[in-house]
């Protein structure tokens, strides 16, 4: 069985937590949110320096208006997520360390880009890194990414909305 797009959760310690939703958010599920200046959830981008954690459905499905549930990973979290085809087997040796970037709707690991890494590879429970069957590998997030909860930096950067 393939992973979907996105982040899914594959094991270790995560919370949840409702989150005020920021009126323009359009997050999809599984992506990774941060908090804007008025602390509501928007999606990430690229350039943000820090992920409050990943969006456990989509904005527009909200049980609670005006509220997203948000599930807050620890650095020991790990989630599997999709990266592009045709990405060299070096690149995905355990402890390779890198951004993100949106395909679609969805973000995965950018293995082309480690000017702001975000994301390390973590072995599957083989040892192994890529699943080739849909292109998937194993991630946890870098603690000093983590804001809010998780950081290990005295000041988070709130992203502008």
């Amino acid at each position: 069985m393939g992973y979907p797009a996105g982040f899914s959760y594959v094991k270790g310690p995560v919370s949840y937590v409702l989150s005020a939703l920021s009126s323009t958010a359009t997050v999809r599920a599984r992506n990774p949110v941060t908090l804007s200046d008025d602390r509501t959830v928007i999606e990430a981008a690229s350039d943000s320096t820090a992920i409050y954690g990943i969006s456990a459905h989509n904005a527009a499905d909200s049980i609670v208006a005006g509220y997203m549930l948000v599930e807050i990973p620890c650095p020991e979290t790990v989630y599997a997520t999709i990266m592009q085809t045709g990405v060299a087997t070096s690149a995905t040796s355990v402890g390779q360390s890198y951004g993100i970037e949106k395909s679609g709707n969805h973000f995965r690991i950018d293995t082309d880009s480690q000017a702001t890494v975000f994301l390390t590879i973590v072995p599957r429970d083989n040892f192994a890194t890529v699943d080739s069957a849909d292109s998937s590998v194993w991630v946890s997030w870098l603690g000093n990414v983590l804001g809010v909860f998780g950081s290990n930096a005295s000041v988070n950067i709130f992203a502008q909305d």
